[in-house]
């Protein structure tokens, strides 16, 4: 049987909300340039047992993205994001779900297991 997310998601997730990306590109941090697998796992699939912010285990469970390159690298103030790359990432319609969470320009991914993330980043900055 194929599974259809990437992680094993809890019931109701992603939520009726959740949109399809449509060609879309959002940014993301990354440990290095070009990026791997690894760096498209959700905080709690990398760390199951770490402390999570939030009540919500299925936005935990969700990669954050954002709208621009400005948005993203402003993460890397923060101690855990600071020697990371800013990648840009081209969403289509296959790579799961977003919604927009937290606060203006941060969205939260559900990507599908079969969607492959490091052939579609296409923008690297420092």
């Amino acid at each position: 049987m194929t599974r259809e997310w990437a992680e094993e998601l809890p019931e109701k997730c992603p939520p009726e909300e959740a949109d399809t990306p449509q060609h879309s590109v959002f940014f993301r941090l990354v440990e290095k340039n070009p990026p791997s697998e690894t760096d498209f796992y959700s905080v709690l699939m990398l760390d199951p047992n770490r402390t999570i912010h939030t009540t919500d285990k299925c936005h935990a469970m969700a990669l954050s993205i954002f709208e621009t390159p400005e948005l993203c690298a402003r993460q890397k103030k923060y101690k855990p994001f600071r020697e990371k790359i800013v990648i840009g990432i081209t969403l289509t319609p296959d790579s799961g779900l977003i919604q927009q969470t937290f606060f203006q320009g941060h969205y939260s991914w559900w990507r599908k297991a079969s969607f492959d993330c490091v052939k579609h980043c296409n923008i690297h900055i420092k």
